[in-house]
């Protein structure tokens, strides 16, 4: 209290144009700053929520685009499995088929396969028949001991019975496999043999090429088992790993994570076609990037404001004041008795000031 009475009785002591001015310049702060904070403020959320929304969208996109790429290749599977030439072929047994009539049995498939290969993105198609015969393209491949054998891939394949399983090794030979049993037609029951497609995982980096995220941020693709299919450092350590795991537990979401100890924002998706998450990490930093900027705006433009309002402040008091200053002067002239005196009115109105 006692400060209060001393700032209030040293606000009574001062000029009137002082006083003028004084409260004209609170206003006006006052003003500047409750517009600039609540503007500040608004604008944050408006950028943090499109930023946000901006990374939900990239996630499904990229998800859609990586579902639409793997379902191009199950197709590609499903025409050699319901081929009619490859049914007759690895429906015929081995022994009733002569070494000539086995060569151009293994060409004609050959030939199919081929105009199906597609080396920018695979690395072989390989069809293990259940009757001995085996066909690959390139012709010269030879598998060098690299991923599961054939005899697991035939196994997986079983399991599925005729829909295609997904395997990734991208982590440890840059690989993705899809695996298809091939049933005969007629029984749909019967297995013949197994499809399996080599992919090369850099088809699915290319898909991220024109992804716009930060560079402290990164987009991930885990599968069915939360294993990497494609991590950029540092979230492709294993810490970080099954910190994202974690945080993608359930179908979809989007929150804000810590992630070896910093903050992102954290976005992801589970395709309902292969099971894998993809999911996109933004840091904080760039989701309050442009608010930052704002908020520097701001200040100088309240700055700006502030110094115009202080100019404006004291003309404005002065021009209150001014006429009473000149007032006084006839006041002091007929105090001392001098009625000669004579004072002319530079205003219209009705007081003359």
């Amino acid at each position: 209290m006692g400060i209060m009475r001393r700032l209030y009785r040293g606000f009574i002591d001062l000029k009137i144009q002082d006083k003028i001015f004084l409260c004209f310049v609170v206003v006006i702060i006052a003003s500047v700053l409750g517009i600039g904070i609540s503007s500040y403020y608004k604008s944050s959320a408006i950028f943090g929520k499109k930023t946000s929304r901006y990374n939900v969208e990239t996630v499904q996109q990229i998800s859609t685009s990586v579902d639409y790429t793997l379902e191009r290749i199950d197709d590609l599977s499903g025409i050699l499995a319901f081929d009619q030439t490859i049914q007759r072929v690895f429906n015929t047994d081995m022994g009733a088929m002569s070494e000539r009539e086995t060569i151009a049995a293994v060409n004609e498939i050959e030939s199919i396969m081929i105009t199906h290969y597609n080396s920018q993105i695979m690395r072989s198609i390989e069809i293990y028949g259940n009757n001995g015969l085996v066909v690959k393209v390139p012709s010269s491949f030879n598998e060098q001991g690299n991923g599961p054998t054939p005899k697991q891939f035939v196994e997986m394949a079983s399991v599925y019975r005729g829909k295609t399983k997904w395997l990734n090794d991208a982590q440890e030979h840059g690989l993705l496999y899809a695996v298809r049993e091939i049933n005969e037609l007629q029984t749909a029951v019967k297995p013949l043999g197994t499809v399996i497609i080599s992919l090369k995982s850099s088809m699915v980096a290319d898909l991220l090429k024109n992804v716009d995220f930060d560079q402290s941020g990164a987009v991930l693709l885990m599968d069915e088992n939360g294993s990497p299919v494609i991590a950029s450092e540092p979230f492709g350590q294993p810490q970080a790993v099954e910190e994202i795991r974690q945080i993608a537990a359930f179908s979809s979401g989007s929150s804000i994570q810590t992630i070896g100890g910093e903050r992102y924002f954290v976005s992801f998706r589970t395709s309902e076609y292969t099971g894998w998450k993809t999911v996109g990490i933004i840091s904080l930093d760039k989701l309050y990037e442009d608010s930052r900027m704002i908020r520097e705006w701001m200040i100088v433009v309240t700055l700006v404001i502030l110094l115009f309002a202080f100019v404006l402040a004291r003309i404005f008091a002065q021009t209150i004041t001014r006429p009473i200053k000149r007032m006084l002067i006839p006041m002091k002239k007929v105090q001392m008795g001098d009625w000669t005196f004579r004072f002319q009115a530079a205003a219209r109105m009705k007081s003359g000031y």
